[in-house]
Parts: C-alpha cells; structure tokens; sequence
C-alpha cells in the first residue's frame, strides 16, 4: 500500500510540472523542457524585466547587465540607453544598432546578417542578427534587440557559440519570453 501511495504522488508530480507535456503557453517549440530551466530568477534593468534560467549568473556593471550561462556558452546583455527617446531611436533604428555593434564589437570582426522589426510580449523592437568569430572559442551568433521600455530604450543582446545553438534554444527562448517593461 506504501508504494502504491508513493508512486502516486510521484505521477502527481510529474503531471503537475508538467514533464513530457505540452506548456499551456505552447512554451519554446510547445515543450515544457528541462524542469531545471523551467525555474527563473527575475532580473530588472534598464526598465526591463527578465527571467533568468537557475544557474545563471548575472552581474551589473555601469550601463550595462550581464549574464551568463552555467556553462559559460550563452550571454546575455542588457544596455541601458533610457537617455535615447523611442521616437529617436526609431527613426533610424537600423544606421543606430550598427553604431551600437561597431563600438560593442570594436575588437571583432562582425557580419550583419539580418535587421527587422518584432514584438515581444507586446513591447515593440527592433532587431539586428549578427554573428563575430570570438578567437579560440569559435564563431557566436547573436541577435540584439533594442526595445522600447515605454522609459526609453534598453538593448537586449542573445549571444551564444553556434555549436552549442540548440542546446540553449530553450533556455534563451525562456528568457525572451519573460521580457517586460518594469
């Protein structure tokens, strides 16, 4: 009867968080994921809000927030540009995320590979798609996007090493879809 009492509460379990079902939200490619990196820690900076997977690390530093993943192999930066008014900033949004990328990445030799226009949880932005060679760690592909916080405009940069891409698919999904103007 024990056991039977136990294995119950374990199916309960499961089914409660979900594992090997689909999100109700449709989550990252309408998976729940790994329960690990389900779990979030929110951060707020530059008038955002974002949630960052357990085991990330993250520190603030002038204008700028940065974290990292667990494994050192995704980054994720948040640049405080609330002096630039939105209006401002979207009149040229493209020539003005170049500027951004030639003095982030002075160091780098970068290729721009796609700009466009999104929204993300209803917070209008505009993109850059990216990606530099880091020296001996490999090429990273990066997106930064500049949002309007309703404060301003706050950058919001994905950069992971292409090999390991997939692998952080879910978590950096579960950060862009945790984005919300503080």
């Amino acid at each position: 009867m024990k056991k039977l009492t136990v294995l119950a509460f374990v199916l309960m379990g499961l089914l409660t968080v979900g594992c090997g079902s689909k999100d109700q939200k449709g989550g990252v490619e309408g998976k729940t994921g790994d329960i690990a990196s389900a779990q979030t820690k929110s951060v707020s900076f530059a008038n955002l809000s974002i949630g960052l997977p357990v085991g990330w690390e993250y520190s603030e530093e002038g204008n700028r927030l940065t974290a990292n993943s667990a494994d050192d192999i995704a980054l994720i930066l948040v640049d405080d540009f609330t002096d630039f008014a939105w209006d401002d900033f979207a009149k040229d949004p493209k020539k003005n995320l170049e500027e951004f990328l030639a003095d982030d990445l002075s160091d780098y030799q970068y290729k721009v590979i796609k700009h466009g226009e999104e929204d993300i949880n209803g917070l209008k932005s505009f993109y850059v798609y990216y990606s530099y060679d880091s020296g001996e760690t490999g090429t990273a592909v990066c997106y930064t996007y500049a949002i309007n916080t309703g404060k301003g405009v706050a950058l919001l940069t994905f950069d992971v090493l292409e090999e390991s891409l997939e692998d952080m698919k879910a978590d950096l999904g579960l950060i862009k879809n945790s984005v919300k103007a503080k």
